[in-house]
């Protein structure tokens, strides 16, 4: 999987992946279509489009030609077929953002019948009234102690994979198992805990937004049937610190993204994720995980290096 991730510009032939894997590519078809309920071929191809469209979505002037190759298409012509296939409209439409509809926490972008949807009792959920969605009010949020530019060196992560909607406590279940895990299987506590919400929710269905949470080793970890291993690369991140509770978290991260990002000038970065760590050295047990208890923890949105700019000619 992360395989796929770091090189979404490539070709990605089945024998390559089934090769990086050390599995037949019969046997790993078998596995994509029981683990995620798509051929490898379909997964590549939505989340091309989706780095694509989050890509138009944060620089809407970018060249749709420098977007397809940046996301493995061979043309714009190609590309273009593609993303009005899966979007329903052009990537030029898609630039033009006036296609949201507010669905559960976030705004949305597909027109269609939610009661059909799977995820419908999670949608509905009733929020606070001041638990809004996009705009995020432009006022600092509680519990946001100090946000500044800071450089991070590479992370080594071993982690569990969860698919789901992101929101406030969505991810304790999986936090649940992972603390169990390592009760039985870690003669110590971990220094640093640490997530990563692998997808955009404005573009990506919420069953197939990815989370990843796990802990920060030294050296990159085997993979066993539990955990998986990556290395998190080093660069220029915006860093938010902050202590309060789940649903403070969120309204943090979305002022962060939606407010404290723009009014600054800030560029993210186009194909890294963002990272939370909280050290455990402020516990004197691992957090206890509900909707009222307090976290102290570090949010991390990454960044383009400084002399990095995006293409502002739209082809």
């Amino acid at each position: 999987m992360d395989y796929i991730d770091l090189n979404l510009g490539g070709q990605l032939l089945l024998e390559e992946l089934a090769q990086q894997a050390c599995y037949s590519p019969f046997h790993l078809l078998r596995l994509f279509r029981d683990y995620l309920g798509e051929t490898p071929a379909i997964y590549v191809q939505r989340l091309r489009l989706e780095r694509a469209a989050t890509l138009l979505q944060r620089y809407p002037k970018m060249k749709i030609t420098d977007v397809a190759l940046a996301t493995g298409f061979s043309s714009a012509a190609v590309f273009s077929r593609a993303f009005r296939k899966h979007f329903a409209m052009t990537p030029k439409a898609w630039c033009k953002q006036d296609f949201w509809k507010p669905c559960g926490y976030y705004f949305y972008w597909r027109d269609q019948d939610c009661s059909d949807c799977p995820n419908r009792t999670q949608r509905s959920i009733e929020l606070p009234e001041d638990f809004a969605v996009l705009p995020a009010d432009s006022s600092k949020p509680e519990g946001l102690k100090d946000v500044k530019v800071v450089e991070l060196p590479e992370i080594n992560f071993a982690y569990t994979r969860a698919f789901g909607e992101y929101g406030p406590g969505a991810s304790y279940p999986q936090w649940h198992k992972l603390f169990a895990w390592m009760d039985q299987h870690l003669s110590c506590r971990p220094r640093m805990m640490m997530a990563q919400a692998m997808d955009n929710p404005l573009v990506t269905l919420g069953t197939q937004c990815r989370f990843d949470a796990g802990f920060i080793v030294e050296q990159p970890l085997p993979a066993n049937r539990f955990l998986s291993s990556k290395t998190i690369p080093a660069g220029r991140y915006l860093k938010g610190v902050f202590e309060g509770n789940a649903q403070q978290e969120a309204a943090m991260i979305r002022h962060l993204w939606s407010n404290y990002i723009p009014e600054h000038g800030l560029r993210v970065h186009p194909t890294h994720s963002g990272l939370g760590l909280v050290n455990t050295a402020d516990y004197s047990e691992l957090p206890k995980l509900d909707q009222q208890s307090t976290i102290v923890i570090d949010h991390y949105i990454p960044l383009l290096p400084r002399d990095s700019r995006p293409s502002i000619e739209v082809s």
